[in-house]
């Protein structure tokens, strides 16, 4: 299951080949086989970092029966907006509660899960202060990352 923001494949989530990435893909796969759980890519727009983590989950949704999502967080401007995103991607309620706990209550439960979060960069700040707690509160959920800047 790879599941986008929306709960649909955007375009740009499509199945487009991620072309010339193979040495890419096989080291994310390699930091996934060594236990990684929160993996970054960066670098300058448009040299592929969302095709090239999109590509690699695809080949990967057999390591997560919990789930591999996909939110895109370049509309996300404050903390707000980012767990209101998440949410939305993992297809979480939020009219009670906490949304930050709900999300994090959510991630958790699906067991073993990839959560792909792609233009992080307006909320990186907010996102790491979530980031920490996800990953204490569900020791089997793998974060990936992309970002213009590190």
């Amino acid at each position: 299951m790879l599941v986008s923001s929306d709960n649909e494949m955007r375009p740009a989530y499509a199945e487009v080949p991620c072309i010339g990435r193979e040495d890419e893909r096989a080291a994310i796969g390699g930091h996934l086989d060594r236990g990684c759980r929160l993996l970054t890519l960066w670098g300058f727009a448009g040299v592929g970092k969302s095709c090239l983590a999109i590509s690699a989950a695809r080949e990967c949704t057999a390591s997560f029966p919990g789930g591999v999502y996909v939110c895109d967080l370049s509309d996300a401007r404050d903390m707000q907006e980012l767990i209101a995103l998440v949410a939305a991607t993992l297809d979480v309620p939020l009219t009670h509660g906490k949304p930050a706990q709900r999300v994090q209550d959510a991630l958790r439960a699906r067991g073993r899960v990839l959560l792909v979060m792609d233009n992080v960069e307006r909320v990186a700040l907010a996102l790491s202060e979530l980031v920490s707690r996800w990953l204490l509160a569900a020791p089997t959920l793998s974060l990936w990352v992309t970002s213009r800047e590190a």
